[in-house]
């Protein structure tokens, strides 16, 4: 069971920051034009499932859809899973989240965010089995300029043109829990480099939780693209329950 605590950790982390990484931050034309990308996930070295990220862009704006498949020694166990839909606009600032549908199960519980953003400010719509408000919710009011946990992930893999750097800064928000995202870098090789990061919990979490741990660090690795481009092909992160990883596929 600790395992299974620790593959829905991660997953949640992942989607937050790194969404891992959790793992995992940019813009520019990264994910061809409707290409979908696959990512191993692991925990202690042992695969509990695998990411896959769709993104298209046009006209400015962008069109995400991120599915986390378990492996079969998670269905097992027990049955988690995680889907969501997000679209913005691509602002000279960085991503513009307009809109975010997410439905997500630990094997207990089924739910729901429905996200959508008008100048900025987050308005929240939660469905399933956990819809209530929970006494340390936070506020959508305080959210401005906030992403959700796809366009995150969006961001944080996408593949970096010549020239530019891995650094990123967003808010992130879930429909319940805010949290901040920052990757600095990057450093090493040429032919690959790494940018680490660190995601951090803000609000919308348990006093337990937040006692427990609130920062999460992380490392990217790229690769370096023909047209000297970077691509991000695995991301490292010091979870609770052991170190964990994503790898693409």
């Amino acid at each position: 069971m600790r395992l299974l605590s620790g593959a829905l950790m991660v997953r949640s982390s992942l989607l937050i920051c790194v969404g891992l990484v959790w793992l995992a931050m940019v813009l520019v034309p990264a994910l061809a034009l409707a290409e979908t990308a696959r990512y191993g996930v692991l925990v202690k070295g042992i695969r509990i499932g695998t990411f896959h990220l769709t993104a298209q862009e046009s006209g400015g704006t962008y069109a995400v859809r991120a599915v986390f498949d378990p492996s079969n020694l998670m269905k097992s166990l027990r049955r988690v899973g995680f889907e969501g839909q997000a679209k913005g606009r691509l602002a000279a600032r960085g991503l513009a989240a307009t809109q975010y549908d997410g439905r997500q199960s630990n094997g207990k519980l089924d739910a729901a965010a429905s996200i959508r953003w008008a100048k900025g400010i987050p308005t929240v719509t939660l469905t399933g089995d956990a819809s209530g408000p929970l006494p340390h919710d936070a506020d959508p009011a305080g959210q401005r300029g906030s992403v959700d946990p796809v366009s995150a992930m969006f961001a944080t893999l996408r593949d970096l043109p010549k020239g530019k750097s891995c650094t990123l800064a967003l808010a992130t928000f879930d429909g319940r829990r805010a949290g901040t995202l920052r990757i600095d870098g990057p450093k090493g090789p040429e032919a690959s480099p790494t940018c680490t990061g660190e995601f951090r919990r803000i609000a919308g979490y348990p006093p337990e939780v937040m006692a427990e741990r609130s920062r999460f660090a992380f490392t990217l690795t790229y690769a370096r693209l023909p047209d000297g481009g970077l691509r991000v092909v695995g991301a490292d992160m010091q979870s609770a329950f052991g170190p964990a990883r994503l790898v693409r596929e």
